[in-house]
């Protein structure tokens, strides 16, 4: 089976135990993401699991892309495969039910740091604050 042939036998066995959700920790250049990606294409050819039941988190959106691509090589489709970072996740998420919430809708922006310390300092400006209490305004704001 084309899924299982360029893992070694440790990833082997991890795959053909995986039952469930997965967590792998590994240094670096250990296989994990080839064992993250071939398990997903194992239980989506061989297993039968739709890629819409699928959610796999990474920490970046260059390794999500790459596992996206990795797995394309040997499935082919898939379509629904949720594999982004915690914060994409969560952002599709929101964008996805906000409507639920009343009065809200899909429509809103995701400040940067720099956005939100642009923005914190014109508030503080129009409410004519002391401007060196900056950091004590975003802390509680934080903290809030």
């Amino acid at each position: 089976m084309d899924i299982l042939k360029d893992l070694n036998e440790a990833q082997k066995q991890a795959l053909l135990n995986c039952k469930g959700a997965v967590l792998v920790t590994a240094g670096a250049g250990s296989g994990k993401t080839k064992l993250l990606t071939n398990t997903i294409a194992y239980i989506i050819k061989e297993q039968g699991i739709s890629p819409q039941n699928i959610l796999a988190i990474t920490f970046t959106n260059k390794a999500a892309n790459e596992m996206k691509n990795r797995i394309y090589n040997l499935v082919g489709s898939v379509s629904g495969l949720w594999i982004s970072t915690f914060h994409s996740m969560c952002l599709k998420m929101l964008r996805q039910n906000i409507s639920k919430l009343d009065g809200y809708t899909n429509e809103f922006s995701v400040y940067s740091d720099s956005d939100s310390d642009k923005l914190l300092k014109q508030v503080i400006k129009d409410l004519s604050l002391p401007l060196e209490n900056e950091k004590h305004y975003a802390t509680v704001i934080s903290y809030c």
